[in-house]
């Protein structure tokens, strides 16, 4: 797992307990971020990861504004579990960028175009998608009730 080329801006104690994990992993911890609530200005030059655990931060309307990726310390955890840079969406504090989190959802008997629609949806508001009907699915999106449960009950019988 590398965090080359990435600068961390650590935002709160649980970020900051992660410093030396991301500097053995390559990545580069932001000095100029504030220890404090009450600093006034704060240098994002140069961060591309802002890692907090909420967006109760006096920063975070400048974090918004200049477009930096926020992301919870889980998203580092994961990272350095997994040996590769996982997808940020799960991860998000914030949220209204996070409110399917928990959702994996599929589709049955739509069109293409649509099913895309919608895992697109899904996982852009925190949730996961998959075309296969699996165990862990939670949700099911149709047109067609009676197929689905045909599916579902042939799913439970097989497994």
């Amino acid at each position: 797992m590398s965090f080359d080329g990435l600068v961390f801006g650590l935002i709160d104690n649980e970020a900051r307990e992660l410093a030396g994990r991301i500097q053995e992993a390559g990545g580069v911890v932001h000095s100029a971020i504030p220890q404090v609530p009450e600093s006034s200005k704060s240098d994002w030059s140069g961060i591309t990861h802002v890692i907090a655990s909420s967006i109760d931060f006096p920063e975070f309307a400048e974090v918004d504004r200049l477009g930096l990726l926020l992301v919870k310390p889980s998203w580092v955890v994961n990272c350095l579990e997994q040996d590769r840079l996982v997808a940020s969406a799960l991860h998000s504090p914030c949220p209204t960028k996070n409110f399917f989190n928990g959702i994996k959802a599929t589709c049955s008997e739509l069109p293409s175009s649509d099913r895309a629609a919608i895992a697109g949806g899904i996982v852009a508001f925190g949730g996961q998608y998959s075309d296969a009907l699996l165990r862990t699915t939670t949700h099911i999106v149709t047109l067609n009730l009676e197929n689905v449960w045909m599916n579902v009950s042939k799913y439970e019988i097989n497994s």
